[in-house]
């Protein structure tokens, strides 16, 4: 598909994963309509240990894509908890570089991984209650240790202080 027509949208079977591509490419790049140029690809859908336990086919095609780019906003802290440590580490081992805002992956992790992060905006802590502290805190330190970069948008979610803000992850 090129930008501007409707985006195909897709249920894959029994589990119920919603994918949606959109191809993308200059409007002048002719070899583009040849060869679908870039993609976007939205796969949305349960991402916990046991849901992938039982539905590996989505990681192992995850995994044939090689190195990616990933965007991850939104999330609601799932990537901070252990039963989503699957699709964490098919992210951490796969990543080109990723976007999120804070519900992205900790800081322990991406450390761990050999990762860097670089932060945008402010942020001074998780909106939403019951998340994990150790989490919060390491992502305020995070903010804390970084000179402040300015973020004139809103990314995801915003903090518990109503802050935009925006992390990018990649290998060292």
């Amino acid at each position: 598909m090129l930008l501007g027509q409707q985006p195909p949208c897709q249920i894959d079977g029994p589990t119920r994963d919603v994918r949606v591509d959109v191809h993308a490419a200059r409007h002048d790049d002719h070899s583009a309509r040849v060869d679908g140029g870039r993609v976007h690809r939205h796969i949305g859908g349960n991402r916990g240990d046991p849901y992938l336990k039982k539905h590996a086919a989505l990681l192992r095609h995850l995994e044939a894509k090689g190195k990616v780019t990933i965007l991850t906003k939104g999330a609601s802290y799932l990537l901070w908890r252990g039963d989503f440590s699957l699709i964490r580490g098919y992210m951490l081992d796969h990543l080109a570089w990723m976007l999120s805002d804070s519900t992205g992956i900790p800081p322990a992790f991406a450390r761990r991984a050999g990762m860097v992060q670089e932060t945008y905006g402010r942020y001074t802590g998780a909106f939403l209650e019951g998340t994990d502290v150790k989490h919060d805190d390491a992502f305020i330190e995070l903010w804390q240790s970084q000179k402040a970069r300015r973020l004139p948008f809103r990314f995801g979610y915003v903090d518990k202080d109503k802050q935009p803000h925006l992390v990018v992850t990649r290998p060292r």
